[in-house]
C-alpha cells in the first residue's frame, strides 16, 4: 500500500510524465443518472489539489477499495477540472452562448476554490476576465444574466475569495444604486448588496478610484499558487 503523503519539495513541482504512471485513483463523481466515473492519474490530483491531498491520505487510512465517491460535486463541473488536469483547454459546460459560458466560469471557479486547486482558479479567472471585459456589446446582457444568478452563487463564494471581490465590483459598476435594488432586489442577496453600497460610499469618500472589475488587471485577483 502506497501512501498519499508527499513532501513539500514533490507537491511544489509539477509531476513528471514518469511519476503519472505510478497509479491513478477511480472517482464516481456526482449521483443518479448524472453520475460519471473518472480514472485520474493520483499525482495530478496531489499537486494540484489541498482537498484531494487531504482525502486521498483519509481514504488510504481507512482501507478504501480505491473507488471514491463524491456525490456533491457535479460531473459535468469535474469533467472541466480534468480538462485542466491534463492541459487540455478549459471547457465549462455550458457553452450555448458567451453569456451562459460567463455564468459557467463562475461556479467552476467556486468548485476550484473548494478542491483547493489555484491554479485552476486562476485560468477560470483569466476566462472570467477575458468574457467580461472583452465582449462589446454583449456585456450588457452578461451583466443581467450575472444579477439574475447571483443568490445562486454568492453563499458559496469564500468569504475572502477574489470572486466575491469580482462580484461585489461587477454589480457596483452596473446602475445606480436605487434603480439596482428596485429591479435587482430580490435577486441580489442583502449581504451582497451591502458589500456594494460599501463600495460605492468609499468611492464617494473618495478612498478608492477602482470603479470596475479587473482595472487593476487580472493578476490582482490571482491566488498564490506553489512555485
Amino acid at each position: 500500500m502506497v501512501s498519499t503523503s508527499a513532501s513539500p519539495s514533490s507537491l511544489n513541482r509539477k509531476p513528471s510524465m514518469r511519476e503519472l504512471h505510478r497509479s491513478t485513483v477511480t472517482l464516481k463523481v456526482g449521483k443518479g443518472q448524472d453520475q460519471d466515473t473518472f480514472i485520474v492519474h493520483k499525482e495530478l490530483l496531489l499537486h494540484h489539489s489541498k482537498y484531494f491531498r487531504d482525502l486521498l491520505d483519509a481514504t488510504i487510512k481507512r482501507d478504501s477499495d480505491g473507488v471514491i465517491e463524491l456525490p456533491h460535486i457535479s460531473a459535468k463541473r469535474f469533467s472541466a477540472f480534468e480538462c485542466w488536469l491534463y492541459g487540455k483547454e478549459l471547457c465549462p459546460e455550458d457553452e450555448e452562448s458567451q453569456d451562459h459560458f460567463f455564468i459557467s466560469c463562475i461556479f467552476l471557479y467556486i468548485l476550484a476554490e473548494s478542491l483547493g486547486a489555484p491554479g485552476f482558479q486562476n485560468a477560470l479567472m483569466n476566462l472570467i476576465h477575458k468574457t467580461r471585459v472583452l465582449q462589446g456589446p454583449s456585456v450588457r446582457r452578461i451583466d443581467r444574466l450575472f444579477v439574475q444568478n447571483v443568490s445562486a452563487f454568492w453563499e458559496t463564494i469564500m468569504e475572502d475569495s477574489p470572486l466575491r471581490r469580482v462580484v461585489v465590483e461587477q454589480i457596483a459598476t452596473m446602475l445606480d444604486t436605487r434603480t439596482l435594488v428596485r429591479t435587482y432586489g430580490s435577486n441580489v442577496p442583502k449581504a451582497a448588496l451591502l458589500k456594494v453600497l460599501e463600495l460605492l460610499v468609499q468611492r464617494l469618500e473618495g478612498s478608492t478610484d477602482e470603479w470596475a472589475p479587473f482595472k487593476e488587471g487580472v493578476e490582482a485577483y490571482y491566488v498564490k499558487e506553489s512555485e
